[in-house]
Parts: structure tokens; C-alpha cells; sequence
């Protein structure tokens, strides 16, 4: 990869919360991937409202993010989530992000609803918004087709692009 650095978009995820851990974590990432600079790195799973001011208190991850964007180590700051649409709005709403990670798809219970929340609220910001886990855990539905769910996924304004979530073989199958 460090040969080739140029042709790849080179992303990760920090899930640490406290500035010493998360600086550490960025920098063991960025030895592992034998690189000098990230195109895109994300807070990893946000849970909760108590994990955005977590998140965002001062001297804590939000900071760490933003010192290596301003460093230049780190073209494009965002998040990711899978469960709070409340957590996520917020996020998006109150803090500087380049773009969110979210998890979309029929798994939703239907009071924690994105489509509602976060992602209008992304868009207006001018966030790239990336839609996650489109076909999970469509395995465990019957009737529920991945084409259906990818064609759902990418149908929603705003959203920019949709990664699958399969983690096995048998779920790509």
C-alpha cells in the first residue's frame, strides 16, 4: 500500500473517547496502515447522548479528530452510529463534521428513525452521508430481498452511498 498510497481512499475508525487513548489508537492505525496521512477518520459508534458528550467534552476525542485535520494528517473527520438517531442528529447538528457513517436498513424498530433526523439534518450542513448495513440482517427475514434493500438504501435524499454489511460468506450468498 505505501507504494501505491495515491490510488487508495484510506479510511478508520477511532473508537477510544479519552484524548491520550485516541491520539494513541490514530497513531498505532496509521503505523499499521504504513501511511503519513488518513483520507477519512471517523468516531466509531456513536451510542448514545451520553456518548456525544462523551464525545465532545473538552480535551476528549472530538478534540484529538480535529487537531489531526488541522495537522493535515487527516483530510475528512466524520462519525459513525448504529442505534440512536437522537445521538446521531446531534452529532450532525451541534459539532464539525465532513461526513457520517449510519447504519440504515429494516433492522430499525421504528422509533429510532434516521431517515427523520439525522440525515436531513447532515445534508443541510453539507455532510457527505453514507448509508451502512443496507442488507443487515436481511438473512434473518424472509421475503425481504438485498436488492429491494440497497435499491431503498440509495433511493433516500441525500445519501451519497451505500456499503453492504456482510460479514460472512453465507450472508453474500
Amino acid at each position: 500500500l505505501k507504494h501505491r498510497r495515491r490510488e487508495v481512499w484510506l479510511s478508520t475508525k477511532v473508537s477510544e473517547r479519552e484524548y491520550d487513548e485516541a491520539n494513541r489508537q490514530i497513531e498505532r492505525s496509521l503505523k499499521r496502515l504504513q501511511t503519513d496521512y488518513l483520507d477519512e477518520l471517523k468516531i466509531h459508534s456513536v451510542e448514545s447522548m451520553e456518548d456525544v458528550d462523551r464525545i465532545v467534552k473538552k480535551g476528549n476525542v472530538y478534540d484529538v479528530i480535529r487537531k489531526w485535520k488541522e495537522q493535515g494528517v487527516v483530510k475528512y473527520i466524520g462519525f459513525s452510529g448504529h442505534s440512536s438517531a437522537t445521538a446521531m442528529t446531534r452529532m450532525a447538528r451541534d459539532f464539525e463534521f465532513d461526513m457520517m457513517l449510519i447504519a440504515l436498513n429494516h433492522y430499525q424498530d421504528g422509533t429510532e428513525m434516521f431517515e427523520k433526523g439525522a440525515i436531513p439534518v447532515a445534508a443541510e450542513k453539507g455532510m457527505g452521508i453514507l448509508a451502512m448495513k443496507v442488507i443487515r440482517p436481511r438473512e434473518t427475514v424472509a421475503g425481504i430481498s438485498a436488492e429491494d434493500l440497497i435499491r431503498y438504501a440509495l433511493s433516500l435524499e441525500n445519501v451519497n452511498g451505500a456499503i453492504l454489511g456482510m460479514e460472512s460468506l453465507d450472508i453474500l450468498r
